[in-house]
């Protein structure tokens, strides 16, 4: 019966030190792998639309009705406010908005009201075309529970497209020759 008791209590002992031995769970920003509002697709065409002549294999290839993009976070990692400062000026001067306009324009809670989260995205088609790109989503803490859709925004901001669709057939010296 002593046996029995101790061995209850050493399992119930135990149970209590898994349970406080669990960790929480590090929110690591919006998963928009999904693309359910459109803004990852957005930000690439945006990117490669202006300049067609340049990118025009991948404007043709983004632009059939029949591309399908699976879309893949490779990572997240919360940014400092002076990187999503950085950010916000870079957004005015290629958006045209003089920096005495910057407070009056909204801009400056998009960037430093808000968690922005560096992002990256590996998309791939159906038509050959693989790219890595560099997103910035935001969450809005305290607002929303951490995880909500509500309180994610996905691709507010794009810095960096690294096309790797493209691919050179490599080609090793016969090392025993030399």
């Amino acid at each position: 019966m002593k046996k029995g008791m101790m061995l209850c209590v050493l399992l119930a002992l135990s149970g209590g030190v898994h349970a406080a031995g669990k960790t929480e769970a590090v929110y690591t920003g919006p998963d928009c792998s999904k693309d359910t509002d459109g803004r990852i697709f957005g930000g690439l065409w945006d990117s490669v639309l202006p300049n067609t002549s340049k990118y025009k294999k991948y404007v043709d290839i983004l632009a059939k009705k029949d591309t399908i993009l699976k879309i893949t976070r490779l990572s997240s990692e919360k940014i400092s406010k002076k990187e999503a400062e950085r950010l916000m000026y870079r957004r005015a001067k290629k958006d045209g908005i003089k920096q005495s306009e910057i407070k009056d324009r909204g801009i400056v809670e998009q960037y430093l009201g808000e968690d922005l989260y560096r992002q990256y995205y590996l998309i791939e088609s159906n038509k050959k075309f693989k790219a890595i790109a560099e997103f910035y989503s935001s969450y809005l803490p305290g607002d929303y529970p951490v995880g909500s859709k509500t309180g994610e925004s996905c691709g507010n901001d794009i810095e960096n497209i690294y096309i790797i669709s493209d691919s050179i057939y490599g080609h090793t010296e016969d090392f025993s020759s030399r």
